[in-house]
């Protein structure tokens, strides 16, 4: 692929700007903006996801990351997928790997929904990651009130002066504002190899049955703060869900 086409194609995405289409961390598809959620997407769906987010990993050091990836869903509650990573500091760099979720349990009004979730990724970046996911979606009277997320994640970077792998924990909540936007919150503890927790906060708008954008800001945890993070979701094909 060229270092061109790459450009070109990502800020059509992002002028594009366009429930989960999901947005897109270097752990894969996540659904939130840095964690995964529970949620699957209906069989025989297609979802292209591009996000674009800067981390400040020095005192004036800034790097930019640009995660791809194309899923399609096998079932109802299996979903596979191709992941691309481009980051840039001063030079290109790439990574290429894989993800698969599977949804033990579907949400239900008794119980969560439950799903683990693994990613691999090879290349300038190689990190290995596993997560174990409930989600829940709460209503009232047919109307959403808010989805509430908590899992755990084990991962491995091996890319890093000195490789590791360490385990977190991971809250997330997403707020309905009207019938488009939505407020989304997340908060994780610290890995082992990283500098600080992971966090992140924004909004998502729901363009249209196939879009769905996310900004806001976001630390995947190796950054000294909250950078700009801004994601996008294509859905094609599949029944509506």
């Amino acid at each position: 692929m060229k270092r061109g086409w790459q450009n070109l194609f990502g800020i059509v995405l992002l002028m594009g700007f366009g429930s989960v289409a999901q947005a897109q961390t270097l752990y894969g598809p996540g659904g939130l903006f840095i964690h995964p959620t529970a949620f699957t997407s209906p069989q025989g769906r297609f979802g292209l996801n591009v996000s674009y987010f800067t981390q400040l990993v020095g005192s004036n050091t800034s790097t930019d990351w640009i995660p791809v990836s194309l899923t399609y869903s096998v079932s109802n509650r299996a979903e596979i997928g191709a992941l691309f990573l481009e980051r840039r500091f001063g030079e290109y760099r790439t990574s290429a790997g894989a993800f698969v979720r599977y949804q033990i349990l579907p949400d239900a009004t008794s119980h969560p929904a439950l799903a683990i979730a693994g990613s691999y990724l090879d290349g300038d970046v190689k990190q290995s990651s596993v997560s174990a996911v409930f989600s829940h979606v709460f209503r009232h009277n047919g109307r959403t009130l808010l989805a509430l997320h908590a899992g755990g994640q084990w991962a491995r970077r091996s890319d890093i002066i000195d490789p590791s792998d360490g385990v977190s924990g991971f809250l997330a909540a997403s707020v309905p504002l009207g019938s488009r936007f939505s407020l989304v919150g997340e908060a994780g503890t610290k890995f082992g190899f990283d500098r600080h927790e992971t966090s992140a906060f924004g909004l998502t708008w729901q363009a249209s049955k196939i879009i769905q954008l996310g900004i806001g800001f976001v630390n995947t945890g190796r950054s000294k703060d909250d950078r700009f993070f801004a994601g996008v979701g294509y859905k094609l094909g599949g029944a509506a869900k």
